[in-house]
């Protein structure tokens, strides 16, 4: 059983009066589950902390279907991948000695450290070019990679 995957990007807008911009897709079985896009509530001070909060934000409907693939009777056999391609919010995602740096953030952007550290999300790393999450946060610069993109997101293979 192919366990659940997430793939997110944030785009940081760095106008003290604009927001960032979150997108994600949720893929179960190489199915997408759950995708979307969203202005982000708060604003971020650095893009490392808008890829924080966008990381925290997938995690709440990673969690929730963790839990309704369970109640379907098909327990995930482990951690769900949650990948960003934002080497400084895995870093932080992992490691709580970046405090110093990372004080201003609320503690409840921290909700994907959290699960890490119960072991029901992991985050690894995804290079931009592979990211579909891109799809939903700026614009394609190939219309290859805008079909590539949405032919993974719609399952057509």
């Amino acid at each position: 059983m192919e366990a659940t995957a997430c793939l997110l990007d944030a785009i940081y807008r760095f106008l003290e009066t604009a927001a960032s911009t979150s997108g994600w897709v949720v893929l179960w079985q190489s199915a997408a589950l759950s995708w979307g896009s969203r202005k982000q509530k708060s604003i971020a001070l650095s893009s490392c902390e808008a890829e924080i909060i966008a990381l925290s934000e997938a995690a709440k409907d990673v969690v929730y279907l963790r839990k309704l693939i369970r109640g379907l009777g098909e327990p995930e056999p482990g951690p769900s991948t949650l990948a960003t391609d934002s080497q400084s919010a895995r870093d932080v995602s992992y490691n709580p000695e970046h405090h110093d740096r990372m004080k201003h953030v609320q503690r409840r952007h921290f909700f994907i450290r959290d699960m890490v550290e119960s072991f029901e999300i992991e985050v690894p790393f995804v290079r931009t070019a592979d990211n579909i999450a891109d799809f939903f946060t700026k614009p394609m610069k190939s219309a290859n990679q805008f079909h590539a993109f949405r032919k993974t997101i719609m399952n057509e293979l």
